[in-house]
């Protein structure tokens, strides 16, 4: 069952996206145990009732009753839940499935993790009610907008949010070469061997050429500063998180110190873009990890770094004690030691994170395509950490999904007309490294496709 907090928390997002207007509106809400009351004024008043301890339960396991009802431009379908009595005039429960999406409150019930401790996709509520490629959160509020205007006649002027295209890089690798025994590897391994491609091989070789005379001259470097320039074009404002590892650490790939690092950041300052930590593989559940990483890159970048995605995409809750969880006599084989991300970040002073989506499947892992502060689940309250959905990642459209030019461009365009639709913001991840090789027509037809079509 939700607490008052979590109740106020789930509610303030759902008028924040439902009710955008000009002046804040004043609101009361009156908790009972089969519900809440939203009061605007003592006539002008909403029931909407929420799970019980036993549909609570259904709806974890999948079991939910629940109807199909259309999206607010009517392009997609979404379900919503029954809660409570059926003769209510609002028989859904809009409020719980929202605090567990924001929340992220169904990943700390299962020690179910992939090879990256990240909590998978398959069998996530997304998965067992099929909405991953619909906000769900988003939509309920636009219905609530709905039942607000049309029910109780709320005499309010909504000026809708203008929704933002957002690309977002992470640079996993600042260099393809580092030297002539891995170029060699790189052109004749890769290029020739196993892409079978002559073009790629002698184009690859010229580009080794210029690198041996210039490092800043590596086609990984080269793409950061195409990155940006194809941002000013567009009037866009990207978001480029750099690893900030020394040589010999773990999973490092560069050197933050490098010169080059800092030329490249100097550049994307420059014209307007904003400079994010990518926290390193292991830093994501260790506080003292990532508050050095993060020292590091505002030493080069010479100002405070307040974004963050983490590495892998990896995020850690952890699992909950409470009579609820199903695997809780394994739960002393989790590392006490080790703190959740949310704390992680807390801690380190991050105010913005771009992690939360899903690394095998395109959609809204959180529900919602709005900015929204994050919640600890372990002190009830929001946090200072303001989460911005990923919604799509390269890797899961080549990698995880295998999808063509043709259907990645037919997915992302329909994520993108969702989030148009519920007026939230489409972030997009797309690596540096992946703007060269047999990556240029995906870049070019898609990345670039994208650019092109303004929300």
């Amino acid at each position: 069952m939700l607490s008052c907090n979590a109740v106020c928390y789930t509610m303030e997002h759902l008028l924040k996206v439902a009710l955008p207007t000009r002046k804040p509106i004043h609101y009361v809400l009156g908790l009972t145990e089969q519900g809440v009351w939203l009061m605007f004024t003592p006539e002008k008043k909403l029931f909407l009732p929420i799970f019980s301890e036993s549909e609570l339960l259904d709806f974890y396991g999948g079991q939910a009753t629940y109807q199909l009802v259309d999206s607010v431009d009517g392009e997609a379908q979404f379900p919503v839940f029954y809660a409570g009595e059926i003769s209510h005039k609002i028989p859904f429960d809009i409020i719980t499935p929202s605090f567990i999406l924001l929340s992220r409150a169904e990943e700390n019930r299962t020690l179910e993790r992939d090879v990256h401790d990240r909590f998978p996709f398959k069998g996530s509520l997304a998965d067992k009610y099929h909405f991953v490629h619909v906000p769900l959160v988003d939509e309920y509020a636009m219905l609530l907008r709905k039942w607000i205007l049309e029910r109780i006649e709320l005499n309010v002027t909504i000026e809708p949010r203008k929704p933002q295209f957002i690309p977002t890089h992470d640079i996993d690798h600042l260099f393809r070469f580092k030297g002539c025994w891995q170029a060699f590897k790189s052109i004749v391994g890769r290029d020739l061997l196993i892409n079978k491609s002559i073009p790629d091989a002698k184009r690859s070789y010229e580009e080794f050429l210029r690198f041996r005379q210039d490092k800043s001259q590596d086609p990984y470097v080269q793409a950061i500063y195409e990155l940006v320039d194809q941002s000013v074009k567009h009037n866009l404002k990207s978001v480029f998180f750099f690893k900030s590892l020394l040589q010999q650490e773990y999973d490092c790939t560069y050197s933050v110190e490098d010169v080059i690092v800092k030329n490249c950041i100097d550049y994307i300052l420059k014209n307007g873009m904003q400079v994010g930590l990518h926290g390193s593989y292991d830093s994501y559940d260790d506080v003292q990890r990532l508050g050095l990483e993060k020292q590091r890159l505002e030493n080069v970048v010479g100002q405070p770094v307040t974004s963050c995605r983490q590495h892998y995409l990896r995020f850690s809750l952890q699992p909950d004690l409470g009579d609820f969880f199903p695997e809780k006599d394994k739960i002393q084989k989790i590392r006490r030691e080790h703190f959740n991300t949310v704390q992680v970040w807390q801690e380190n002073g991050v105010s913005d994170d771009y992690t939360l989506g899903f690394a095998e499947q395109p959609g809204f892992r959180c529900g919602t395509c709005h900015p929204y502060p994050l919640y600890d689940l372990n002190n009830d309250c929001p946090t200072t950490v303001m989460e911005h959905p990923l919604i799509v990642m390269d890797g899961s459209l080549f990698d995880y999904q295998k999808l063509t030019i043709e259907q990645s461009n037919a997915l992302i365009s329909k994520l993108r007309e969702r989030c148009v639709a519920v007026e939230g913001d489409f972030v997009m991840l797309w690596h540096n490294h992946l703007l060269s090789r047999n990556y240029v027509e995906k870049y070019q037809c898609i990345f670039m496709h994208q650019m092109d079509n303004e929300i």
